[in-house]
């Protein structure tokens, strides 16, 4: 175990934790550890692309229209650097972090661990079971997604008898992927095997998990960079979705206009099939 500021870190095995390959990361957690991470220096030194990925302020929004109330006991899989860490303890949560790079780990507990007390446990979060029950659960990281269904039973067993469960999946068809949008961590545009869940998919879990009154959502532009919530109840009008382009995604090309196809795809009503994200909440009766 390991204290920073306030925050307590687990690590069973240091050496067989996920190395970062990002020298941004490794660079960060140095300035952090020297005390030397000024948001001036945030803003001058960093990549763009990871200083927007870490540090907007839209990485929140994923959770602030969850109504969370002081003292919620949260489960977050797939906490990364802490940007929806930061949020959710704002909001007076008690935060347990499960991330398999022990570099982000670290940047997590100093950047949150200053004024906040939660803990972090360094381990892969697609596999880790909890140990005690939840009033919320985040998942974000779904590499397996043909054992997400499993996986969200299991961790359902996990939540308080009101509790929830919120799990955020990018869309294997997404329409960004079409336009020429290269996925976070991948070198190439176009994969052999696209990460993320199909509509198809998405509606087989929202069927299996009828009991637990699930809720689908299509965050825009996608759930990491939240500025608006849809549903089959509040769907996008023609002309709305028109801020595509994420200032962070070096690299990418531009097929054609996304926002005119967006809106062919609204007429057509086929939104829910191309959007870029989906979000599934469930429990909370």
């Amino acid at each position: 175990m390991e204290q920073i500021g306030q925050a307590l870190l687990y690590c069973k095995d240091e050496e067989g934790s996920i190395q970062e390959q990002n020298d941004a990361y490794r660079t960060l957690l140095k300035k952090y550890e020297n005390g030397e991470a000024t948001d001036d220096w945030l803003r001058e030194f960093l990549p763009e692309s990871c200083f927007l990925q870490e540090f907007s302020e839209r990485r929140g929004n994923i959770v602030r229209w969850l109504g969370l109330k002081p003292g919620t006991k949260v489960l977050e899989l797939g906490s990364e650097c802490g940007a929806v860490t930061e949020t959710l303890l704002d909001m007076g949560c008690r935060v347990t972090c499960v991330e398999e790079s022990l570099v982000k780990s670290r940047i997590n507990a100093h950047r949150n661990g200053k004024a906040h007390s939660f803990s972090l446990y360094v381990e892969d979060a697609e596999s880790y079971v909890p140990g005690e029950q939840y009033d919320l659960i985040l998942v974000w990281k779904t590499r397996e997604t043909e054992k997400i269904q499993e996986r969200l039973k299991s961790l359902a067993q996990r939540l308080t008898p009101k509790g929830r469960l919120l799990a955020a999946f990018y869309n294997r068809y997404a329409l960004r992927k079409w336009g020429g949008y290269r996925q976070r961590y991948h070198e190439e545009m176009f994969r052999e095997k696209e990460e993320g869940i199909a509509y198809s998919e998405i509606k087989k879990l929202v069927s299996c998990f009828a009991a637990e009154a699930p809720q689908l959502y299509y965050p825009y532009p996608d759930h990491e960079h939240m500025i608006a919530l849809y549903s089959d109840d509040f769907l996008p009008k023609e002309g709305e979705l028109f801020k595509n382009a994420v200032p962070f995604q070096e690299g990418r090309l531009e097929f054609f206009n996304e926002t005119k196809a967006f809106d062919q795809i609204i007429l057509d009503g086929m939104f829910a099939q191309y959007t870029n994200s989906y979000a599934l909440l469930m429990g909370g009766k």
